[in-house]
């Protein structure tokens, strides 16, 4: 459509490259600078904006609408703020990353959540993942959907991440942590491949989560993680994988706590209808406790303990 005004600015406020231009239907330009931030604006339309692949070290704002048109990566201190009621719209197999010290704050409302998705299609694997190398990230009323890896933590370890009230569904892995400290409060996590993948974690805690209708285990975990289990339902996994398909998997050198039996606090968790097992334990698992627990369903066994040499499952 002709009439429309056209703004161009580097991700440095404009420093590297700017280019503005009004009135027009199309307009080329060309520049090596990235990143790039392109909006496109005309009365009575929604405008267009849109990000190019390439890395911040500046603090950023992100609100509205937001095309990424390449990976963006966020490094040093160049932390990202995603106001309530954004829309991060990957147009292909992209990534959003934090490395140094940059942080993701990522914080919505129950009325005006903040949505990561794709244009690409609505299966998973149609974007890549927030990739999140550093500490103290925050997702708070988010949903993500149809990514590989959606929401993956890599730490060296990190701490003091907080994932919170978020949905996030149709995904390869939903949450895929290691070596990170994390908080997991109050999500819905389904139909997710793996809903959540825990790897050599110092502490990894589940609060008032329900997890369900995954590919394969509700949580998978392994070497030497620490998770804690706490008022969460964990039901219908296992409904379309090829492999381990429990409701939780305890692996080598775990320790999994589904209530604490040694401290006596209540776990308060459901566990059920799960394809294979409720709580599966590895051989090589270090330690599961489970006090306080509705664990059930008609197939397979409740508890499995599979090797003679793990600890007895004190409950």
């Amino acid at each position: 459509a002709s009439g429309c005004d056209i703004c161009v600015s580097s991700g440095d406020n404009g420093s590297s490259y700017y280019l503005a231009v009004s009135g027009v239907q199309s307009y080329t330009f060309s520049t090596s600078v990235r990143p790039l931030y392109i909006t496109i604006t005309k009365p009575n339309y929604i405008p267009y904006t849109a990000i190019t692949g390439g890395s911040f070290s500046t603090a950023e704002t992100w609100f509205g609408n937001l095309h990424l048109l390449g990976t963006v990566t966020f490094t040093g201190n160049g932390s990202l703020t995603i106001l309530p009621g954004t829309q991060v719209l990957m147009d292909g197999y992209y990534s959003l990353g934090f490395y140094d010290n940059a942080r993701l704050i990522a914080e919505g409302t129950s009325g005006s959540p903040i949505l990561f998705t794709s244009t690409n299609g609505t299966s998973r694997k149609s974007w890549n993942r927030l990739y999140l190398r550093t500490s103290n990230n925050i997702l708070k009323y988010c949903e993500v959907e149809y990514g590989d890896w959606a929401i993956h933590g890599y730490g060296n370890p990190s701490t003091g991440n907080v994932i919170e009230n978020c949905i996030i569904h149709d995904n390869d892995q939903g949450i895929r942590i290691e070596k990170v400290n994390a908080d997991i409060n109050n999500c819905n996590i389904y139909n997710n491949r793996h809903n959540i993948v825990t790897i050599n974690n110092p502490q990894v805690d589940i609060q008032g989560t329900r997890i369900y209708n995954g590919g394969r285990d509700g949580i998978y975990s392994y070497s030497g993680s620490l998770v804690r289990i706490y008022g969460s339902v964990i039901e219908n996994n296992g409904i379309g994988g090829t492999s381990s398909r429990n409701g939780i998997y305890a692996g080598y050198n775990d320790v999994i706590y589904v209530g604490n039996a040694s401290l006596y606090l209540r776990g308060k968790n459901t566990v059920r209808n799960n394809y294979s097992h409720e709580i599966y334990a590895a051989g090589g698992m270090a330690m599961v406790e489970i006090l306080d627990n509705s664990i059930h369903d008609d197939d397979g066994y409740e508890v499995y303990n599979s090797s003679s040499s793990n600890p007895s499952i004190p409950s």
